[in-house]
């Protein structure tokens, strides 16, 4: 069974947008907006609601202990998107499973030009969820967004 734990930990707030990460989510999230400030970008806002959806297809896959962009119900971030009502422009997703550190995650999507070419997108918003499956293997996804 995958510990939610501090690792999974995410408080959103009912009554506001405001959205608090454990550590490890947060130094992920401030590493890749170094990142993009370093390509002459700007950085992203996370976005509670991408956070949700980041969050829960992570969970998703750790279950399964399976890395895929498509979860149990068939549906890819597009159609988790509009479920929660995130009023899209352009939404991406990358995710990974393996690395330990935000840092070696980050590392590994910057030299995947495909996920590169999210990482310096024309997005606005961002969401992020980690999780360990039952070996412990962890699982990471990154959402990027453009609302309308």
């Amino acid at each position: 069974m995958p510990i939610a734990g501090a690792l999974a930990a995410i408080l959103l707030s009912q009554t506001t947008t405001t959205v608090e990460l454990d550590p490890t989510l947060k130094e992920l999230v401030d590493l890749t907006n170094a990142y993009r400030i370093e390509q002459k970008l700007g950085p992203l806002k996370l976005n509670a609601k991408l956070v949700t959806i980041a969050q829960s297809h992570t969970v998703d896959q750790a279950n399964r202990a399976e890395l895929t962009h498509k979860g149990t119900d068939g549906w890819m971030v597009q159609k988790r998107a509009d479920a929660i009502k995130y009023n899209w422009r352009r939404i991406g997703e990358v995710v990974a499973s393996g690395p330990t550190s935000a840092a070696d995650v980050l590392k590994a999507w910057v030299a995947s030009e495909q996920h590169k070419k999210l990482l310096v997108g024309k997005f606005a918003d961002l969401g992020v969820g980690l999780a360990k499956s039952a070996d412990g293997t962890r699982y990471w996804t990154m959402v990027f967004g453009q609302s309308k």
